[in-house]
């Protein structure tokens, strides 16, 4: 009895480590797509690859930055890069991110190399200032990275080269609240008096910093411009933990996974009869029929995972690399260019998966019947586009999105590449896809609200319009090579 009893106490304790591990677990992943909720937006809206974080944050931090125009700016430190200015200042003009979020961002940034030390003369004032004397700043030539050092003299503290620019960066960002910025560094400095942590002791050296900004810490736009050019030197002056965002971007993709999951299972637990859903069935089982009596060799995968298993892809590829051929036998075949053969062309499946011939007849053997929506769907929304937009997705913008001429009817090229995607699929599935890419337009809430309707409306009308995208569709064909190389850089 009592060999039962410690049995059960062991299994009881063993389940309450077990939960209170995945409860920790589970804490510290809501965490982590924090990162790339901040940063995707703004990629979005300035065609900017949020693969490339190191790039992704300093452009963040760049077009926030006060005092100056940061275009030359930003032309100066990365040049011929491409910078949707037109979508971006739209969306810099509705966003708005904490001082909290802006510390988390600026903490990903490690500046690695003084790019100024100081001189004899300042030493002697930064010395004499953080003693208590009283200094005379007469006749004395300070840059703005010694301005600054003086002002946190002032407050008793002599910071690091990291700290000081990490500051630097965060006084310099429009509608910044700099004492909570200076709370956040003064709290991570050891301090060997107990008191030192005291809040009253804190609250004046915050106070005394601020009070000697607005007299010390004052210089030209030119000279924080070329500060900047210095400090933003990737790798040379400073150094990104990309890996962080990059881990916060699976982190999003996984959650995003998850509520899509737990959603679909929700809907079929209490889901009506679908005539829909049963003519899909019908159709699929068709198709299973036609396979088992061997005269359409792969008509049965229509289902995403079968078209896996059958197109012989490495089970380790790229998740995205597989939804992309997916997306591409799933496209109407009337809408392609008929002179083009899209596993034969080398700016085509070859240049996503090489040349190896058995992949390559795998995949043209299989045809797609009735198309895995919630495929189509996963593959639109982690689509994203960057770069300057080739010619084909320009016409289709004028020809099918409504005027964009208000700041409320901007959309961003990402959101133009996915609905262009979903208007070349099977018509019947055509609605759908398109709804589903306004659906994620929820961070641009003046547009979700006033423009998908108008925009449905605009586009999704009979083919008697010019503007519908029926008209389109059997004027223009989808120009398949930019699609797949716009596609593949985003990977």
């Amino acid at each position: 009895m009592w060999i039962v009893f410690e049995f059960l106490l062991f299994i009881k304790i063993f389940f309450f480590v077990l939960n209170l591990g995945l409860r920790c677990m589970s804490s510290s992943c809501g965490a982590l797509p924090h990162l790339a909720n901040l940063l995707l937006p703004f990629c979005e809206a300035a065609s900017i690859n949020i693969k490339s974080a190191d790039h992704a944050l300093l452009k963040r931090i760049v077009v926030s930055l006060s005092l100056f125009n940061t275009e030359p700016l930003h032309d100066a430190l990365f040049p011929n890069q491409h910078m949707d200015w037109v979508n971006l200042k739209p969306y810099l003009r509705n966003v708005n991110y904490s001082t909290s979020d802006w510390i988390t961002l600026i903490e990903l940034i490690d500046f690695i190399q003084e790019i100024e030390p100081c001189n004899q003369q300042v030493q002697e004032l930064l010395s004499s200032t953080l003693s208590g004397l009283q200094v005379s700043l007469q006749g004395k030539t300070l840059s703005p990275f010694d301005s600054l050092r003086l002002c946190f003299a002032k407050g008793g503290i002599s910071p690091t080269w990291d700290m000081l620019c990490k500051a630097f960066v965060l006084f310099n960002i429009a509608d910044i609240d700099n004492g909570e910025v200076l709370e956040h560094f003064l709290m991570k400095i050891p301090m060997s008096s107990s008191a030192a942590k005291n809040s009253p002791l804190l609250s004046k050296n915050i106070q005394d910093i601020l009070k000697s900004m607005t007299s010390i810490f004052r210089h030209s736009p030119e000279e924080f411009f070329q500060c900047f050019v210095l400090l933003f030197r990737l790798n040379s002056a400073c150094h990104v933990r990309s890996h962080i965002i990059l881990q916060s971007l699976r982190a999003r993709e996984d959650l995003l996974e998850k509520k899509r999951f737990n959603a679909k299972s929700l809907y079929n637990a209490y889901e009506k009869p679908s005539l829909t859903k049963i003519l899909e069935m019908q159709q699929q089982n068709k198709c299973l029929l036609v396979d088992a009596g061997g005269h359409s060799p792969g008509a049965s995968s229509d289902n995403f995972a079968s078209f896996c298993e059958e197109s012989r892809l490495p089970s380790m590829s790229n998740i995205h690399i597989k939804r992309i051929l997916y997306f591409l036998k799933c496209l109407h075949r009337p809408f392609l260019p008929p002179n083009l053969d899209v596993f034969e062309d080398e700016r085509c499946v070859p240049l996503i998966i090489g040349n190896d011939p058995i992949i390559l007849s795998s995949l043209k053997d299989i045809q797609v019947h009735a198309p895995d929506v919630a495929a189509l769907k996963m593959f639109l929304t982690n689509t994203y586009f960057t770069g300057v937009p080739f010619s084909a997705l320009r016409h289709f913008r004028d020809t099918c999105i409504p005027d964009q001429s208000s700041p409320e009817g901007v959309v961003s090229w990402t959101t133009i590449f996915r609905l262009y995607l979903a208007v070349y699929c099977n018509p019947d599935y055509v609605k759908d896809l398109w709804l589903h890419v306004l659906s994620l337009c929820a961070t641009n809430k003046t547009m979700k609200t006033n423009n998908n309707s108008s925009m449905m409306n605009y586009a999704l009308t009979n083919s008697n319009s010019k503007n519908s995208i029926q008209t389109f569709t059997s004027l223009n064909c989808m120009d398949v090579p930019e699609v797949i190389r716009s596609c593949m850089e985003n990977l």
